[in-house]
């Protein structure tokens, strides 16, 4: 017993996932306390780490213990048992050590250990079996998880959906958030930035994701995470590049390096993906634009600043020093106000680079206007070459249908001839040279009349999608039309550049013609179908 006052300390630590769920904080405070009681020691604090993995030893509690032993104000420490302190054999051990060469005394209640007793052979085996329990553990956990993926098990749901209250294995959308990031996508596609959307979210005063999780669900979150509240681009670039708000659920998109280690992204071609499994929020058409648009500024590198992104921002190539174009606003004697197109060579470093090449926005939505109207006309001619190949398979489908039965009976004729010289060289009829040389002749036309096969049944298939694909390609050209009011998406949607060249010759006002050629996007740029 001790007869003079030393300073003693208790540490409990429980993990949810690794401990018995019977057991709680309590229940361990309440055993080092008692023990501390049995052998006359007075504790003068308990330090606790709830729910916090002994795999690690970044520990909010331990840490703040370590700093007292460190300051030579930790005599004693106690602890129910040696799993409490640690379940990595090296770290453990690397403490045990570290305790002792800072002359503190070390108990465990049911490991009966008392470190001034001098035997320390029961310390490497109780790592090494603590160790081998979490390791255990955690393969089962991975397996469980793995097959919970298997079968789309949502772990834990993306912003915008919630589990079902009434089948907590079910994934249904949060309608309190589906429409922000529906207001999201819509931001972003009408010419708005990531920075900007961000800013206007936060100025509106809309909850952040983690925010969200917090007030519905009683989510508790991470000690250091500062500033939860605000809206980052990043947050609104990963919420704009998430495809499970078209309905996929992907699984095992990151892993651990190792047990408590780093986080890594894992191959698309290793993850688990479910198509089309979750109640989708945004249209795959919106969703596919979005990622068309977020390429396009990428790879143009346009910044949308403090306004929204100009129309022809990214699509204006200047033919003869091949840059891009710059939007500058300008203002006319009777004060009414411009949008003017010039070369970026010119722009940053005047005529001794590339000449001006401006042009106004108007002018440019007078001639896409113009091209657009020609274009649903080329759309219509192609409709109508596919509608009457598709009419003349259907007024010749006696003979469609005959070519069809025709090559089916061929292929199964020659399959049975196959099986016919298979017997012949079991029974010693024909040798095994004679019979590779048959089956290859065989085997060669069957090839020849499944493609001829292919080939037929595809057609009129083939023919109907590309009739489908035009119907809604007018569509498309004609909202864009009737709605008066282009913007970038339309622009991106449309068109892969126009390219703008100094033609030589003198226009109105002194200034140089320009020649202009339209590249349509490959759904817009059509061929006459035979």
């Amino acid at each position: 017993m001790y007869m003079k006052p030393i300073k003693a300390y208790g540490y409990i630590r429980i993990s949810r996932d690794e401990d018995n769920k019977k057991e709680s904080i309590e229940s361990q405070r309440r055993i080092v306390q008692s023990y501390a009681d049995e052998r006359g020691i007075k504790l003068i604090d308990i330090f606790a780490d709830n729910n916090v993995s002994g795999y690690i030893f970044e520990r909010p509690e331990l840490s703040k213990l370590q700093k007292l032993i460190d300051a030579g104000e930790v005599d004693v420490l106690i602890a129910k048992d040696l799993s409490r302190i640690g379940r990595n054999n090296a770290l453990t051990i690397l403490f045990v050590k570290y305790l002792a060469r800072n002359n503190v005394r070390l108990l465990l209640k049911n490991d009966n250990y008392d470190s001034d007793d001098g035997d320390d052979t029961m310390i490497g085996i109780k790592t090494w079996i603590n160790e081998m329990y979490i390791t255990d553990l955690s393969k089962k956990i991975k397996s469980s998880l793995k097959q919970k993926q298997k079968d789309g098990i949502v772990i834990v749901p993306h912003y915008g959906y919630m589990k079902d209250p009434n089948n907590k294995n079910k994934t249904i959308i949060d309608d309190e958030v589906a429409d922000v990031v529906r207001l999201i996508f819509k931001l972003y596609i009408e010419g708005y930035g990531c920075k900007k959307i961000a800013q206007y979210l936060n100025e509106h005063k809309i909850d952040t994701p983690i925010m969200h999780k917090i007030k519905k669900f009683g989510y508790k979150g991470k000690p250091t995470w500062d500033r939860k509240e605000l809206w980052y681009e990043t947050s609104i670039r990963r919420i704009l590049h998430n495809d499970a708000y078209i309905g996929t659920l992907r699984c095992g998109v990151t892993k651990l390096t190792e047990m408590k280690g780093d986080k890594i992204n894992v191959p698309e071609n290793e993850q688990i993906i479910h198509e089309n499994f979750l109640p989708k929020i945004i249209s795959k058409e919106d969703f596919d634009l979005v990622s068309t648009l977020s390429k396009s500024r990428y790879d143009n590198n346009i910044r949308a600043k403090n306004e929204k992104i100009h129309k022809y921002a990214g699509i204006l190539k200047c033919g003869d020093c091949g840059k891009g174009f710059v939007a500058r606003r300008h203002t006319n004697h009777d004060g009414t106000k411009k949008i003017t197109y010039v070369c970026a060579s010119f722009h940053r470093y005047g005529s001794q680079l590339c000449s001006g090449h401006r042009i106004f926005e108007d002018d440019l939505d007078e001639l896409v206007s113009n091209e657009i109207l020609d274009l649903i006309d080329d759309a219509k001619i192609n409709l109508q070459v596919i509608d009457d190949a598709i009419k003349e398979k259907q007024d010749h489908k006696k003979d469609y249908d005959k070519q069809i039965e025709f090559l089916k009976r061929n292929i199964y004729n020659k399959r049975e001839e196959l099986k016919s010289y298979l017997r012949q060289q079991a029974k010693g009829i024909i040798t095994e040279d004679i019979f590779e040389e048959l089956a290859a002749e065989v085997n060669s036309d069957i090839e020849k009349y499944q493609l001829q096969l292919k080939s037929l049944e595809s057609s009129k298939e083939y023919k109907e999608k590309e009739r489908d694909k035009i119907i809604k390609t007018i569509d498309v050209l004609r909202d864009i039309v009737l709605r008066r009011k282009f913007t970038n998406s339309d622009m991106t949607m449309l068109l892969d550049k126009i390219t703008i060249t100094n033609s030589g010759a003198m226009g109105k006002y002194g200034n140089p013609k320009l020649d202009l050629e339209i590249t349509w996007n490959g759904d817009f740029s059509f061929q006459n179908i035979p």
